[in-house]
């Protein structure tokens, strides 16, 4: 669909070269070819006016006819010349056009090969749980022996699935909502924006989080999104931890200049070096998952987490991770305006 389209904006750009070409070329030929034939028609005078009186006038239509073909023969090398000029003008016009409309389609490309997948990333995710909870009803149904404790968990089970199912949509609709120019960006210091959510984590989980946070770092922010942006990484970080041990965290902030850094860093089972460009990719799932205490994500965390942070122009990364050695994730903001000193 896109290269055909490259190829018709391509023919519509040659296309306005090619009558732009021809709208100066047809004026230049006519303009230069008068004045070839004025130039001809004074040679002729002044050669007819330093004739000698005593040479016969039958000369002149041989020189008449030899201006002719002269000028004809300066027609065709003008006519030749622009003709290779805007061919050339055509062919290197085609080629710069066809990059130029390969460019400028190339995000539109981008963005409906990342809308196709999200929508077909999307319906698996959707479907996955929905077929789940559709298969083990029908096996209850069939059980002529059902018992009262297989029900219970089949209708347990089926809670779980439609949990997830809701967790999903969720953050499915997360990832609509965020983006453009929030109205919820106020001052905030980032203090107060880790501490309580790191607290929050510390007893759902009973995780062990380390808290390094200077003070005064303000930044203009949405806190509700940021906090979320932060909870989604801690969360990584308890789940992904080793099966029976606890969760052990540290979160630094610190500032420079111009912008504060966040980083958390776990002892988890960390991510392999193949999969950490794609982990902020939608629906990517580490398969280095064995090991850990929960790994039933969805693949739309860290997704969320980056377009939050995007929208408050700054950058989150891993910084480094290794197999069995955890993960430490950076976050940049800039600071507030007025906040630039160290």
């Amino acid at each position: 669909m896109f290269k055909s389209a490259v190829i018709r904006l391509t023919i519509g750009y040659v296309a306005a070269i090619a009558l732009i070409c021809l709208m100066f070329s047809i004026p230049v030929y006519n303009l230069t070819s008068n004045r070839l034939r004025t130039g001809a028609e004074r040679q002729a005078e002044y050669i007819r006016k330093a004739i000698r009186p005593g040479k016969p006038p039958a000369s002149f239509p041989e020189l008449v006819q030899i201006r002719e073909e002269q000028l004809s023969e300066d027609r065709a090398q003008l006519l030749s010349s622009l003709i290779i000029v805007n061919l050339s003008i055509i062919a290197i016009g085609g080629y710069l056009s066809y990059l130029f409309a390969k460019q400028t389609l190339r995000p539109i490309q981008e963005a409906h090969k990342l809308q196709k997948d999200f929508t077909a990333n999307a319906s698996h995710e959707l479907r996955t749980p929905l077929a789940v909870i559709q298969a083990q009803s029908e096996v209850t149904l069939r059980n002529k022996k059902l018992t009262l404790a297989v029900a219970k968990d089949t209708i347990s089970s089926n809670l779980e699935e439609v949990s997830r199912l809701q967790n999903i949509t969720s953050q499915l609709l997360n990832l609509t909502k965020i983006g453009g120019d929030s109205k919820n960006f106020k001052a905030v210091d980032l203090v107060k924006i880790i501490k309580p959510e790191s607290e929050l984590y510390k007893k759902t989980s009973q995780a062990d989080i380390e808290l390094n946070l200077a003070k005064d770092v303000v930044i203009q922010a949405d806190s509700t999104l940021l906090r979320q942006a932060i909870g989604i990484i801690l969360d990584n970080a308890i789940k992904y931890t080793k099966t029976g041990n606890k969760p052990e965290i540290s979160i630094t902030l610190s500032k420079s200049r111009s912008s504060a850094k966040i980083k958390i860093a776990d002892k988890g089972i960390g991510i392999v070096s193949e999969e950490k460009a794609k982990i902020f990719d939608r629906f990517f799932r580490g398969k280095n998952t064995e090991g850990a205490t929960s790994a039933n994500g969805n693949g739309l965390g860290l997704a969320i987490a980056k377009q939050i942070i995007d929208q408050h122009h700054g950058e989150i990364s891993l910084e480094k991770s290794s197999p069995s050695k955890g993960s430490t994730f950076c976050i940049k903001l800039p600071l507030k305006k007025n906040d630039t000193s160290n």
